[in-house]
């Protein structure tokens, strides 16, 4: 069966057993990294952020986020 033939049969992604990571929002990245929604709409706006602009909402996903704070790690001397 293919991923529309088992979406037609009205079984979820969870149903077949696929983990799906839920998006976060704006407000959820900087509640998330301490920070104000004006400054993680501007990393995304500047592309620093990976999102992706769904309904005319950015939605971002918890990897990419980790993977953004993680830049910011300052290394040992």
């Amino acid at each position: 069966m293919t991923a529309a033939t088992d979406y037609r049969a009205g079984r979820t992604r969870q149903e077949q057993g696929a983990r799906v990571a839920p998006l976060l929002g704006i407000d959820d990245v900087a509640t998330y990294l301490g920070v104000s929604p004006r400054w993680v709409y501007t990393q995304v706006r500047s592309g620093r952020l990976p999102a992706m602009l769904i309904a005319r909402s950015w939605r971002i996903r918890r990897e990419a986020v980790d993977a953004f704070a993680e830049s910011f790690l300052r290394l040992p001397d």
